[in-house]
């Protein structure tokens, strides 16, 4: 019995990797397709195409042939504590960087992000009906209301100070993570913080004060809080795992709701190693009181966060104006699967959330009904490369996301018009192939890390899956999923994953 449990186990991961290599797959055909690349303004076009073939050349060589596996930065190769005192003056370097670049480029912001900041900077909100509204259709921002306003007292309310918030979740997400990353495989930290200093040091986000990256720390804290359920063994500090775990899922679900993919993706992890890989038998009162201490302290977020609305005197707010779910799924099944404004209209005009999943249900009967299955085939696959192909995660594509024209140095890198925006899209599309290409060739150095790569993989699975049926149309929306990535890069034994090739 115990054998046939193990085959299905098997087979259930076997079928996991499987899938999460081919969707890779497709999504790195689209990363080299980008426009970003490969577009009529890109004045680097030809010398971009020869360094391509020669990085795809080298990585594969690398990873092919026993000789070139002996081979590392030299980082890789110094001692313990060299390692420590390079990365630690690179990590220095790297938020001195962050810091130059929020001063030169912070500005204010368009789209939901400019809506949210708005109401704390000049409370002007009052007097556009949308924006009075605002927080009546999009409950989901309220946290992140809540925390500008909290910020603000402390240190102001401006763009720049926002900015410096949205620093501090990007970095606490390292933080978090590394300690995540030395729990599960400690021998991984060296790597996964170098892969986090190149990231860091290419995102312009943290000039954007938005949930994705206000959601980022929340994500990881809570994977942190499981490792700890998972790794620790004092009860004390499996006592902290279940409270981090329960109080910050909740969080991140308040923050943006899809946080909790990775979530569910621990718990469908769970409940295959629970039913079919159960390798010590753990006393199932243990298990129960774990899962209601998270349970009791995802529900006390809750509740104050619920006495906390109902209470708030900051914004108006009317429960039956809430945009239903499925508006999101009939705004992802045409179009490019983006923002639609020929969608939201109705719902802004309708008088209740009954009314818009009516109006909701009849555009997605129509839209089934203007396809084939081939048709809808090719619908998805041109959605999820708009969702996954641009490594620039979305930089610039909505709406008004900045009005100013660059008149400095590190503007002309990342605003409209900018100089050296084509060099900038080219930098991280590089980087973000480069990226999807150790993907492709993740494969566990252990079983210690076995556990936690099929749990990473499931998420982004679920993630790909969730951006392909709600809206989606831009890769703004991997930015939440960043954590899932990066940990997967990181507990990767690439050397070893040269089957994956056959």
């Amino acid at each position: 019995m115990r054998i046939n449990k193990l085959s299905i186990f098997s087979l259930i991961e076997k079928i996991i990797n499987t899938l999460f290599f081919i969707w890779i797959f497709i999504i790195l055909i689209g990363a080299l397709y980008s426009d970003h690349l490969f577009s009529l303004d890109n004045p680097y076009r030809l010398s971009t195409i020869t360094g391509l073939v020669a990085l795809i050349l080298i990585v594969l060589g690398a990873f092919k042939f026993s000789k070139f596996k002996s081979l590392s930065l030299p980082i890789f190769n110094s001692s313990k504590k060299h390692k420590i005192y390079l990365l630690l003056c690179i990590s220095v370097i790297v938020f001195s960087w962050q810091i130059y670049f929020i001063n030169k480029a912070n500005t204010g912001i368009g789209f939901d992000a400019g809506i949210v900041a708005s109401e704390v900077v000049n409370h002007s909100n009052i007097n556009d009906w949308f924006r009075y509204n605002y927080f009546s259709f999009y409950p989901n921002n309220l946290l992140l209301l809540y925390t500008e306003y909290f910020w603000s007292s402390l240190f102001g309310s401006s763009w720049l100070s926002f900015s410096y918030l949205s620093l501090l979740c990007v970095d606490l997400f390292m933080v978090t993570s590394l300690i995540s990353i030395y729990l599960i495989d400690k021998t991984k930290t060296f790597k996964t913080w170098s892969i986090f200093l190149i990231w860091l040091s290419v995102f312009p986000y943290i000039i954007v004060p938005y949930t994705d990256t206000t959601v980022l720390p929340l994500i990881s804290t809570y994977i942190l809080g499981y490792t700890l359920l998972k790794k620790a063994t004092s009860r004390s500090q499996q006592i902290i795992g279940a409270f981090l775990l329960g109080i910050f899922a909740m969080l991140g679900y308040l923050m943006k709701p899809t946080a909790v993919i990775p979530l569910i993706a621990i718990i469908v992890v769970e409940l295959l190693y629970l039913f079919f890989n159960r390798t010590k038998k753990e006393d199932n009162l243990k298990l129960i009181i774990k899962c209601i201490l998270v349970i009791i302290a995802a529900l006390c977020v809750q509740f104050g966060y619920q006495i906390k609305t109902n209470n708030q005197k900051f914004v108006h707010i009317d429960q039956k104006l809430k945009v239903p779910a499925i508006h999101f799924i009939s705004m992802g099944m045409h179009d490019e699967g983006g923002f639609s404004q020929i969608d939201a209209g109705p719902m802004y005009s309708a008088h209740s959330s009954d009314e818009m999943k009516k109006i909701s249900k009849k555009d997605i009967q129509t839209r089934i009904s203007e396809y084939t299955p081939y048709t809808y085939g090719l619908f998805l696959i041109y959605k999820n490369y708009n969702n996954t192909a641009d490594g620039s995660f979305g930089w610039l594509q909505e709406g008004n996301f900045i009005d100013q024209q660059p008149s400095n140095f590190v503007q002309n890198w990342v605003y409209p018009n900018g100089k050296y925006l084509n060099s900038f899209y080219v930098i991280v599309q590089i980087l973000w192939i480069l990226a999807l290409l150790m993907l492709l060739l993740t494969k566990a150095s252990s079983e210690n890390s076995r556990l936690y790569l099929l749990l990473f993989k499931v998420a982004l699975l679920g993630g790909f899956a969730y951006l392909l049926i709600f809206e989606g149309g831009r890769s703004r929306y991997l930015i939440q999923f960043i954590p899932v990535i990066i940990l997967l890069l990181g507990l990767s034994n690439f050397s070893h994953s040269t089957n994956n090739l056959n």
